[in-house]
C-alpha cells in the first residue's frame, strides 16, 4: 500500500510561537524533495481605517513598521527552511489573512497546510487577520493546527495518533491522513467514536470498520474505544489517556445529523495542546472564496 506524502505545505507567518510551531511541524512532514510556502499577510484597508480619522491621520509609519516586520518574518522563515534543505517560496498577501490563504492552497495546489492557534495581540493582529477558525471552514487540503504548547514537539515524531470518527465523509478522509501519517512515523493509531445518540451506533460501527481496515492494510497498529458525554471533554481526555501526539477529526459537515464534528474541531483546536489534523470537507460542499490579490514578496 503506497502512503501518501507532502509535496508542498503551506505555512503562515505572523511572528507567534504557534506559527513557529507549526513551521517545525511543517519541516518534518514534507517530503524532502517538496516546498515549503510562506504566508504572511497585511491587511491594509483595516490599517488606513485603524490610523486615519475624520480628523486626519497618516497609516504610512503604520504600514511601513508592518511591511518591515513582514521582510524579517519572511527572512527568518526562509533561512530555517532553506537551513533544512527544502525548497521555500514566500507570498506576501493584501487583505484579509483567511482568504489569502485558503486562495493561495488552491493556486499553488498545495498538500496540506499547517498554521498556529492565533496571532500576537493588540494592532499586530492586522498582520495575521482572521483566525485559524476561518481557515477550516474554507480549506481545500488537510490543515495542521498546533498551539504554542506544541513548543519543540511540534518538530518531534508521532508515536500516537488520535482520531475523532463520527461517520461523515470527512471524519473518513481524517481517519486516512491519520494511518498515513502513522505509516510515515511508525505511530499506531487510536480511533475513538463519542455517542451522543443511540441511533448513531450502526454508522459508528461502520466507520470504526473501515478506519480499522485501512490501517490494517497500512501495517499501522491501531486500537478503538467508544466514548461517552460532551465529544470535547472525551477526546482531550483520551488524547492524554492514551499519551497521542496529534489528533484528527474531520471538518464541519453542513449536512452530518451526527454530533457536530465542525464545532468539535474548532473547540479542539482551541483547547488542544497538541497539534490538530483537520481532514477539509468533501469536494462537493466545500465553499469557493473570493479571489484574493496577492503582493510579490
Amino acid at each position: 500500500m503506497e502512503i501518501r506524502g507532502f509535496r508542498s505545505i503551506l505555512v503562515p507567518l505572523d511572528g507567534s510561537a504557534s506559527a513557529q510551531a507549526a513551521l517545525r511541524l511543517a519541516l518534518r512532514l514534507v517530503d524532502p524533495d517538496g516546498d515549503i510556502v510562506l504566508v504572511h499577510a497585511i491587511d491594509r484597508t483595516a490599517v488606513v481605517a485603524e490610523c486615519v480619522t475624520p480628523y486626519g491621520g497618516d497609516p504610512t509609519p503604520a504600514l511601513e513598521a508592518l511591511e518591515a516586520d513582514q521582510r524579517a518574518i519572511f527572512e527568518a522563515g526562509e533561512r530555517q527552511v532553506t537551513g533544512a534543505g527544502v525548497r521555500c517560496s514566500t507570498v506576501a498577501l493584501d487583505g484579509a489573512a483567511a482568504q489569502g490563504i485558503v486562495a493561495v492552497a488552491r493556486e499553488r495546489n498545495v498538500d496540506a497546510i499547517a498554521m498556529g492557534t492565533h496571532g500576537r495581540r493588540g494592532f499586530a493582529r492586522i498582520v495575521l487577520g482572521s483566525t485559524a477558525a476561518a481557515v477550516l471552514h474554507e480549506a481545500p487540503v488537510t490543515t495542521f493546527v498546533v498551539h504554542e504548547q506544541a513548543g519543540v514537539e511540534a518538530g518531534l515524531p508521532f508515536h500516537q495518533i488520535l482520531v475523532a470518527l463520527d461517520g461523515a465523509p470527512a471524519a473518513s478522509a481524517a481517519a486516512r491522513d491519520a494511518v498515513d501519517l502513522a505509516a510515515r512515523d511508525g505511530a499506531s493509531v487510536f480511533f475513538a467514536h463519542v455517542v451522543e445518540a443511540q441511533d448513531q451506533a450502526e454508522a459508528l460501527a461502520a466507520a470504526m470498520s473501515q478506519a480499522r481496515a485501512y490501517a490494517l492494510a497500512a501495517g499501522v497498529a491501531s486500537d478503538a474505544a467508544i466514548l461517552h458525554g460532551d465529544p470535547v471533554d472525551a477526546l482531550l481526555i483520551c488524547a492524554e489517556t492514551c499519551h497521542a501526539g496529534a489528533i484528527a477529526v474531520g471538518a464541519h459537515d453542513r449536512t452530518s445529523s451526527f454530533f457536530g464534528i465542525g464545532s468539535v474541531a474548532e473547540a479542539l483546536v482551541r483547547m488542544s495542546p497538541i497539534p490538530v489534523l483537520v481532514s477539509p470537507l468533501p469536494a462537493a460542499t466545500a465553499v469557493e472564496p473570493p479571489p484574493v490579490h496577492a503582493r510579490p514578496a
